[in-house]
């Protein structure tokens, strides 16, 4: 660790300051918001809504007609609480159309276009900031959430305020200013809480951090080392006052869903039945297999050299990432889904990748071997801009309104759902699945 991660936190706030906005970052800012609203956007009514959407809408519904959140079997809706009561408010006033409930995310991935360039900028600099907020806006992952009535947006945007807030406190120097910010964060993670019950892993990277300043400081025997510690021990105690909540207030279902079924000691359900959530590579080989074999390279580029040249901010920036896809590695029960709220740290990695080898490769006229690895760097390029095409294809495709994204790849969820669309005038629908049925039909003759 260099120089930098030596000071004390007081000492580095002057460090971490950045300078004022220029005009050229707020026009890519501004670019990178309309690209995430008009990718979000366009054709937003054309899918059909499929069987998780409906669950939303159908408890949103029951929140606007008795204002709990309960599904249609009458039990109580604890998961996704907040997200369901925001789109009650939205189908209060605007109504239920496919558009209509799917538009918050699309507001919410401009969000967190905004949210991620301020604290990519705070932590690794302008240049990575711009390069990852333009990345994060076209990317088909983050326009295939931005297109879903699921409350995957609001997570990622309650998990980047929450960084950025905990940042400040740790920054500031004064410690009315600090126990501010810390408030501000402990309400952003209770409100990603009430969103989904795994945002309990935004606790991960802030304990991880503060455990690693502690040891640090504890070694070079820095004044500060108590501070830290009992930071460490902070978080701890909110993480397990958040699990004892769990298991004492969910109702049975989901407390066995999370304490018996979620695959907590590592073991796979049923690995026989699936292979690949198995695999304890699961994570990483979908960033290869859906979003470049390239960019998973140069984001594992990216955390070794933000380690390397950024001290304290890169080690933050590194464990926002690191430390869900290890906790989400490590539990049996696997989905992409999951380490979504996570994903603009990655951006911003491979990002932060992108910046600096450019920057090496401007300097490849100083010496003869530069010169060689600026030729390597030049045929990669060459070859990630293909793969960025490719990218961009995916996520142009999802704005047209495709059936099957990145984030809705279950057709046996799906079909069902647009064939009652297709059907709904027709005498009469047998399908397998109740809610499209509901939803398009308005009633269910019979449920077997």
């Amino acid at each position: 660790m260099n120089s930098e991660a030596r000071v004390s936190p007081a000492q580095d706030e002057g460090r971490d300051a950045r300078p004022p906005l220029a005009r050229w970052e707020l026009g890519v800012l501004a670019g990178a918001v309309i690209l995430a609203l008009l990718l979000g956007g366009l054709n937003l009514g054309v899918p059909s809504l499929w069987h998780d959407e409906a669950v939303h809408v159908f408890v949103a519904k029951t929140i606007v007609e008795t204002g709990q959140s309960r599904m249609l079997s009458g039990r109580p809706c604890p998961s996704g609480a907040a997200y369901n009561y925001l789109l009650a408010g939205v189908m209060a006033v605007f109504g239920d159309s496919e558009a209509a409930v799917r538009f918050p995310s699309v507001l919410l991935a401009g969000v967190c276009v905004v949210l991620t360039f301020v604290l990519v900028r705070r932590l690794l600099g302008r240049g990575t900031a711009a390069v990852a907020a333009v990345a994060l806006a076209v990317s088909p992952w983050s326009v295939a959430w931005s297109r879903e009535a699921r409350f995957y947006t609001l997570q990622q945007a309650l998990y980047l305020a929450m960084l950025l807030l905990v940042w400040h406190a740790l920054t500031a120097r004064r410690g009315r200013r600090a126990w501010g910010w810390g408030a501000g964060a402990c309400g952003a993670y209770l409100a990603g809480i009430a969103t989904s019950l795994h945002s309990i892993l935004f606790l991960g990277p802030v304990g991880a951090y503060a455990c690693a300043m502690a040891a640090h400081e504890i070694r070079a025997r820095a004044r500060w080392r108590s501070r830290w510690a009992v930071a460490g021990l902070l978080v701890a105690g909110i993480g397990a006052a958040t699990a004892g909540g769990y298991y004492v207030a969910l109702p049975q279902a989901d407390r066995d869903a999370i304490f018996t079924s979620g695959g907590l000691d590592g073991t796979a359900p049923e690995p026989a039945r699936d292979r690949d959530r198995a695999d304890p590579l699961y994570y990483p080989r979908f960033f290869a297999n859906n979003l470049s074999t390239g960019y998973l390279f140069l984001a594992g580029v990216g955390f070794g050299l933000m380690l390397w040249k950024e001290g304290r901010r890169g080690l933050f920036a590194a464990l926002a990432f690191l430390v869900p896809i290890c906790a989400l590695s490590y539990m049996g029960y696997r989905r992409f889904r999951f380490l979504y709220f996570a994903f603009p740290l990655y951006t911003a990695a491979f990002s932060y990748a992108l910046i600096r080898l450019a920057q090496f490769a401007a300097t490849a006229r100083r010496s003869r071997w530069r010169m060689a690895g600026a030729v390597v760097l030049v045929a990669f390029g060459a070859r990630l801009a293909l793969s960025t095409a490719y990218l961009l294809g995916d996520s142009i495709e999802a704005a047209g309104g495709a059936h099957t994204t990145l984030a809705r790849r279950h057709p046996q969820w799906r079909e069902p759902c647009q064939y009652v669309r297709e059907h709904a005038g027709d005498g009469a629908i047998l399908t397998t699945t109740y809610l499209p049925v509901l939803y398009y039909v308005g009633r269910v003759d019979d449920w077997y």
